[in-house]
């Protein structure tokens, strides 16, 4: 049995993936697929290797502790497909503790 928020996320899934929200996500989700999969809103990724080695800066702040740089940067990534322990995006990797 799946509890009361579960299905309330399933249903935003299922309305809010679209052609211009959530690109690719019917093409990489498991979850309409494997009951095991647990749905999320909004959908979580998996980030991948940056494809770039350049960043675009978009914030500096120095602190009297640090200087803290918040940098955008072009990346892989696929959706997650959680089942609790796994993730069957990621099948080789292993649940530590």
């Amino acid at each position: 049995m799946k509890e009361p928020w579960a299905a309330e996320e399933q249903a935003k899934l299922n309305g809010s993936v679209g052609e211009t929200s959530f690109i690719g996500y019917q093409k990489h989700s498991l979850h309409s697929r494997a009951e095991e999969v647990i749905a999320s809103y909004p959908p979580a990724y998996v980030v991948g290797p940056t494809v770039s080695d350049e960043a675009n800066i978009l914030l500096t702040q120095d602190t009297e502790l640090a200087t803290v740089t918040l940098e955008e940067v072009t990346a892989e990534y696929m959706y997650s497909n959680p089942q609790g322990i796994y993730n069957l995006t990621l099948p080789e990797k292993l649940w530590t503790n």
